[in-house]
């Protein structure tokens, strides 16, 4: 535009006379809440419900799995690595000394180190396919357990616990 000139504007002013028109109202396409749109084309009713649809959208066409992502595949291949790391330090000890190094496992746990409750919580771990002989101390199901099991046995004989009451514990 040059110096001086007027731009025209697409949309004519709104008179004081005129009254304002109703919002439209729409139903959130994530949470199913009613909303009054602001604009047209608005499906969602705040910025946290359009993410998080955009979110489980995503999720679906690339699924974030070991066998779709990379990053997933490393995270994962770490936290069984450190599974077979912890078996091995428990089996490795003295009998005498395995009581007292899964308490204080467990008290970690407790207290709030998440991967370590991550790891004994895993339902994977404390209900294993023997067949996945990767998750066991030597690869051999028969003889080990998985760290999971062994905090789960030591919940049970420290606390008098059933199995479905462990995890409350953890």
């Amino acid at each position: 535009m040059s110096k001086g000139s007027v731009r025209k504007l697409a949309v004519p002013p709104i008179s004081m006379n005129e009254e304002p028109q109703e919002k439209e109202k729409a139903i959130c396409g994530q949470c199913s809440a009613e909303f009054e749109k602001r604009r047209r084309n608005q499906k969602f009713c705040s910025d946290a419900c359009r993410k998080n649809a955009h979110q489980k959208r995503d999720g679906k066409e690339n699924p974030r799995n070991s066998l779709m992502s990379p990053s997933k595949r490393r995270e994962n291949e770490l936290f069984f690595d450190t599974n077979r790391r912890i078996a091995e330090d428990i089996y490795t000890r003295p009998p005498c000394e395995r009581f007292d190094y899964v308490a204080g496992m467990i008290e970690a746990a407790r207290s709030g180190h998440g991967k370590l409750r991550a790891l004994l919580m895993n339902k994977l771990l404390l209900f294993p396919d023997y067949d996945m002989r990767g998750l066991f101390h030597r690869n051999c199901p028969a003889a080990y357990l998985t760290t999971s099991q062994i905090a789960s046995v030591f919940c049970g004989l420290a606390w008098k616990a059933e199995q479905s009451v462990v995890t409350i514990y953890i």
